[in-house]
């Protein structure tokens, strides 16, 4: 409530009325309902508009209740026929800039420092209306929190938002992508503030923690990415079997931080590597014996020196005629073997036939030639009986026989 008080003095009463008249702009324009709330980030860039309707000579000012160092507005901005630009003395004026068509305020390179009031005015005659905009101004999140951790230490994690004016950002921590995150406010002046305390775990290894600032319609984002340390573990041999082929694979695998080292004794032919996984391959060399592999991990976690081992014994056949434990390789070897032996002594025994079949067919037609020009007929000879018949016509009569 305003305390009025009537001086005698003439020469204060000007000076007093324009207390009260700019206190009066104050009030209307810091409780008005149609208030818009627009919500930045520092360092930003921030547009008002004037959507006010206009006489045919208007006359526009832009004011704020920011960086004024009494009750009154701090003009901004004034149009008024040729007449218009920003206001020299204003302190922040480098940063404004106003749109000579539509009167649009911006502010550039937003500051804490600029969240309050602004005021777009239209004047005329003795009519005044009134645009006004609560900016809230927002710092962006930061992260902070223990990032290298042994497996079993509790380490601390906060998120943390500078803010000005009357509204404070939300701020949530989230377990990777999506999964919340529960935490707890930790109030201050102007700060906003989110933490938790967490007790590492092997499974803690890899996570990111990522801190959401809600600001309105703005959503900005930090995050902390965690790396816990544990000795070697899980050490794994694949596979497992009594038999292996030549150039078959055997792998090892094992978890740990920092990614264990994993070796092989004796030291065979070598296969491919991965993250925290080895292989090696079997050499012909072994081929009708039995062997043993030793699998060896070894990783360094507080200077202490970890190492984990695990041996496979198995006997080594060729990839030709082994059993069922050959594996996938040596069964599609022989597969390929027998069908590739069938075909080729079906297609030789087909030439054979076929040869044969050949070689009858031309004696048939050689021998039968052959009688039709030697046979005399009954006039030749007289009504003389016929001779015997060659040796071709026996020839031909037997493979006629051996045909039927």
């Amino acid at each position: 409530m305003l305390s009025l008080f009537v001086s005698s003095d003439a020469a204060l009463r000007p000076k007093l009325l324009a207390v009260v008249v700019c206190a009066t702009l104050f009030l209307r324009s810091s409780t008005d309902e149609n208030m818009a709330i627009v919500y930045a980030i520092a360092g930003e860039t921030v547009h008002l508009t004037c959507p006010l309707p206009r006489p045919a000579t208007p006359r526009i000012e832009w004011f704020d209740l920011v960086y004024n160092t009494d009750p009154r507005p701090k003009r901004i901005y004034s149009a008024s026929g040729r007449r218009r630009g920003i206001e020299p003395s204003h302190p922040n004026g480098a940063n404004y800039r106003v749109d000579a068509n539509n009167f649009t305020l911006t502010i550039r390179n937003v500051k804490l420092e600029d969240a309050g009031t602004y005021n777009c005015t239209s004047r005329q005659d003795q009519q005044t209306l009134y645009q006004a905009y609560y900016l809230a101004v927002s710092g962006h999140p930061l992260c902070n929190g223990t990032k290298l951790m042994r497996a079993g230490q509790t380490g601390h994690y906060s998120c943390e938002s500078e803010f000005s004016g009357n509204y404070q950002p939300k701020l949530d921590w989230h377990r990777g992508p999506d999964n919340y995150w529960k935490s707890v406010d930790k109030f201050e002046v102007r700060l906003a503030k989110r933490a938790f305390d967490l007790k590492a775990s092997e499974v803690d290894d890899g996570t990111t923690f990522t801190c959401l600032l809600k600001f309105g319609d703005v959503i900005k984002e930090c995050s902390v990415n965690l790396t816990v340390f544990y000795p070697v573990r899980d050490l794994v041999i694949d596979p497992i079997k009594e038999s292996f082929t030549v150039d078959e694979e055997i792998r090892c695998s094992a978890n740990g931080s920092p990614t264990p080292e994993i070796s092989f004794e004796p030291a065979l032919d070598p296969g491919r590597t991965g993250f925290g996984w080895r292989s090696i391959t079997i050499p012909r060399s072994l081929t009708g014996k039995k062997a043993t592999v030793e699998c060896v991990a070894t990783n360094l976690v507080d200077g202490r020196l970890k190492t984990v081992r695990k041996s496979i014994s198995f006997s080594v056949k060729d990839d030709v005629g082994g059993d069922s434990e050959t594996g996938d390789g040596g069964k599609k070897g022989q597969s390929t073997q027998s069908k590739a032996s069938s075909s080729s002594g079906a297609i030789v025994g087909g030439i054979v036939v076929g040869i044969m079949i050949l070689v009858i067919i031309v004696a048939v037609v050689f021998c039968v030639r052959l009688r039709k020009d030697k046979k005399p007929t009954k006039e030749e000879n007289g009504g003389a009986k016929t001779q015997p018949p060659t040796r071709c016509e026996t020839q031909t009569t037997s493979v006629k026989e051996d045909e039927v």
